[in-house]
């Protein structure tokens, strides 16, 4: 009754739209985004320009519309074009024109560079969504740091955890360990002591995927970071995958969930790695 009173007092916040499938909302849920529910209440809508969603802004009268810019079609294709060889580049592009999941996900310049990345050390099959990006680049990365191949030499594909060298797999877990701790600690930069304090190997410091900031003209540097800051989330959520066990489930969720409930990478990364 008093919502029905206080209509133009009401903002209902729907952040990330393109994470459920809007089809299967409730009439009202769909009835509030089209602007037939509940009219006079203010509605913000945050989403990334998945292709449910676009059609929607079209059907739905909403007052202002703003963009976070990435790529457009035209810009993801000139990307590839320019980072790949031609014949590359063309098939590259087939698969993004193919799957529209996919060819959203490129419009974010990040995942371009990760998919001609991927593709240019022998990835052909392109992966088709967030989770299944962030980890095959972060095997890639690994087998890549192993092999120290030159960028422009054949590198060895990464199709499964299997295919990182034995003798890696110690050093791997432990930074995956570390990955988690810090994130629970909402701690993103690390400082030698956070090395020290967790016991972090020179093996796991050199697997490539921490990246020195904050260094002098000496190349002495005082900072490191998972780069993006989304690989960090991908390495935490495998050590969960491998180390949780069914009455954990409840306290990840306590835990992580309410530290931060926007790690989305993580959240999308875990359940495939329990697959």
């Amino acid at each position: 009754h008093y919502m029905s009173a206080n209509l133009g007092r009401i903002c209902i916040i729907l952040d990330g739209l393109d994470e459920i499938n809007i089809s299967q909302c409730s009439d009202f849920v769909q009835g509030i985004i089209k602007g037939k529910k509940l009219d006079g209440v203010r509605l913000i809508v945050t989403s990334r320009p998945s292709t449910a969603v676009l059609r929607l802004a079209k059907e739905t009268p909403f007052n202002m519309r703003v963009e976070i810019l990435g790529f457009s079609t035209d810009d993801v294709e000139q990307y590839v074009g320019k980072v790949l060889e031609a014949e590359d580049a063309e098939s590259v592009m087939k698969q993004v024109k193919c799957n529209p999941v996919l060819a959203a996900l490129m419009q974010i310049p990040m995942n371009s560079a990760n998919i001609c990345m991927l593709y240019r050390a022998g990835v052909t099959s392109l992966p088709t969504t967030l989770s299944s990006i962030v980890t095959s680049v972060l095997r890639q990365a690994i087998v890549n740091n192993q092999t120290k191949k030159p960028e422009d030499e054949q590198q060895e594909v990464a199709k499964n955890w299997s295919d990182i060298a034995p003798s890696l797999l110690e050093p791997v877990m432990e930074l995956f360990a570390f990955a988690f701790k810090m994130l629970v600690r909402e701690v993103r930069v690390f400082e030698k002591s956070h090395f020290d304090e967790h016991n972090l190997s020179k093996d796991a410091l050199s697997l490539g995927l921490l990246v020195a900031r904050d260094c002098d003209e000496a190349h002495s540097c005082s900072q490191w970071e998972f780069s993006p800051p989304s690989m960090q989330e991908a390495l935490a959520a495998r050590h969960v995958a491998a180390s949780i066990t069914t009455k954990d489930v409840a306290w990840l969720v306590d835990t992580v969930g309410a530290l931060s409930p926007h790690l989305y990478t993580f959240w999308e990364v875990l359940p495939t790695e329990m697959e």
